[in-house]
């Protein structure tokens, strides 16, 4: 599964690999860049793409496509198989996509120019994060 269609190239590896074994399906939610979405919403469109299959399944997250994941997971364990999560923190809900939102109330500037605070946060001495 996946809800961040920009990295989706890095899935295609263990998909092709898992493929050859398992019968694999990949399910995708795309959000606008801005639109306010909560977790929940998306759990239950995972509900509703995975209420037609016959059996449990099994659910590969990495990062917050993972918290989707762990979070589907608690509410319907009877519809999981076997979890497994890549780069899921203990507390879920703590991703940089909740820092960035939290970060876009408490400050007034673009996206972009809050996107570059954030690079500057996490990588000091890099020039190539300086706003232009």
């Amino acid at each position: 599964m996946g809800v961040s269609p920009s990295l989706k190239l890095f899935d295609r590896p263990l998909l092709g690999s898992l493929g050859k074994c398992f019968r694999v399906a990949y399910w995708e939610y795309h959000q606008t860049q801005d639109e306010p979405c909560s977790l929940e919403t998306v759990v239950t469109l995972l509900y509703e793409y995975l209420k037609a299959w016959d059996r449990p399944v099994h659910l590969i997250g990495h990062g917050l496509s993972g918290v989707v994941a762990y979070l589907f997971a608690c509410h319907y364990p009877q519809r999981v198989r076997s979890l497994t999560l890549l780069a899921v923190s203990d507390q879920p809900a703590a991703t940089w996509h909740a820092h960035f939102y939290l970060q876009r109330k408490m400050f007034f500037c673009s996206r972009e120019q809050l996107l570059v605070r954030i690079a500057q946060s996490l990588l000091p001495t890099s020039e190539q994060w300086r706003a232009r």
